[in-house]
């Protein structure tokens, strides 16, 4: 009797939803280690982009739809580049030939957004950035997540991600200085399923199921 009343208590625990928080990372070490054990995709620009490709609003890629890239200076869509430092040896930036063919990064405060195929869980992304020029993140349905530049994560990168309570399906990125912000984008990282609940969600659960079959056992002992 006692086995089946806390095998029944469980399985009505297993339906409640458990408590989670959005927690942003600035380091690419810890993210890849929260997110292990999902389904996810890297965009390293390293397969099926040429240097020098257009990328207008509306292009479609590896899971990614760029709808809409943020630009000034005349600029209206972003480019394939191998001007700078990348893990693929290409990155993307912003088709700012309209300031000459050098201009292939995005300036400081543009950016892009983009939407995903399928909702997702966990987002993030490097930026290829000079030190102590500004904060660098994105902005999604559920918040903000943004690193500063004081110091590299990778490289030449910086790195910003978020692992989320609610998918989410678009961000937008960018740049917050406008004088000296100025990056490209050498790698995005999303990943879709779920997560593995904080620890304190956990011992929630626990306490919860201890101090129900406690008091089970206290009433059968009368």
């Amino acid at each position: 009797m006692r086995k089946f009343l806390l095998f029944t208590m469980l399985a009505m625990l297993a339906l409640m939803p458990v408590a989670w928080a959005d927690t942003v990372f600035t380091s690419s070490g810890a993210f890849f280690a929260a997110i292990n054990g999902l389904s996810i995709t890297t965009e390293d620009y390293g397969t099926g982009f040429f240097d020098g490709e257009a990328i207008p609003n509306g292009f479609s890629a590896h899971g990614i739809t760029y709808t809409q890239f943020n630009l000034t200076q005349g600029a209206t869509q972003g480019d394939i580049t191998n001007k700078y430092h990348s893990f693929s040896g290409l990155s993307l930036g912003a088709d700012h030939t309209d300031l000459g063919d050098i201009f292939t990064f995005f300036l400081g405060t543009e950016g892009a957004t983009i939407n995903f195929a399928q909702p997702v869980t966990a987002f993030g992304m490097f930026f290829n950035v000079n030190l102590t020029s500004g904060m660098y993140g994105f902005t999604y349905p559920n918040g903000q997540a943004f690193t500063d530049s004081a110091s590299y994560d990778t490289e030449t990168f910086v790195f910003v991600g978020v692992v989320a309570d609610n998918p989410f399906s678009s961000v937008t990125f960018s740049s917050t200085d406008a004088t000296i912000g100025d990056y490209n984008v050498p790698e995005m990282i999303y990943a879709t399923g779920t997560g593995v609940p904080e620890p304190s969600s956990i011992l929630l659960l626990g306490t919860s199921v201890l101090g129900m079959f406690g008091v089970v056992r206290r009433r059968m002992q009368r």
